[in-house]
């Protein structure tokens, strides 16, 4: 693996009790990182490198695409194809939970 651009900040940050470190906020936003981005962690010679994965993964499918769609202010995010699995899942219950109401009768939706 080749990394490139390597440049020292002159930020350093100690690990917690349980081994995170915080990525400070001018870094974050450098490099564009928001909440709930996917971060991939490398080891390279002993050294650790933390960057943005490349793409978000789908919850339906698990595939990583550039072309997401981001639900709930972007807790879930799927691809196109995992959009449509959600859909036909969502209009299956939502027939169910209506047959349910109407006292087991069938009714068209």
């Amino acid at each position: 693996m080749e990394v490139v651009n390597l440049k020292a900040i002159g930020i350093e940050k100690r690990v917690d009790s349980v081994g995170r470190i915080v990525i400070p906020k001018e870094i974050r936003r450098l490099l564009n990182i928001d909440f709930g981005d996917i971060l991939e962690v490398l080891i390279d010679s002993g050294n650790i490198i933390v960057r943005k994965a490349a793409g978000t993964k789908c919850l339906i499918t698990g595939e990583r695409t550039g072309n997401m769609i981001k639900l709930a202010d972007g807790k879930i995010v799927v691809s196109n194809e995992g959009a449509k699995i959600l859909r036909a899942e969502i209009a299956k219950e939502i027939k169910i939970a209506k047959v349910k109401k109407n006292n087991g009768k069938e009714i068209k939706v």
